[in-house]
């Protein structure tokens, strides 16, 4: 069972290793009770694909 968890309203995007983007990481943290598996912060920011990146970086 998960603890009821407030998060702050702090936006710090992080990119989950499920490939979603969380408002922060406590969020993360939340939903990886709720989900019931293991999500680990794979970098900060929000999660993007390598297209996306590279169109951003020209």
């Amino acid at each position: 069972m998960c603890k009821r968890m407030a998060c702050p309203s702090v936006v710090a995007p992080v990119c989950g290793s499920d490939s979603s983007t969380y408002s922060n990481e406590c969020e993360l943290e939340k939903a990886q009770c709720n989900l019931q598996r293991r999500i680990k912060v794979m970098r900060k920011g929000p999660c993007g694909t390598k297209r996306k990146r590279m169109l951003d970086e020209s």
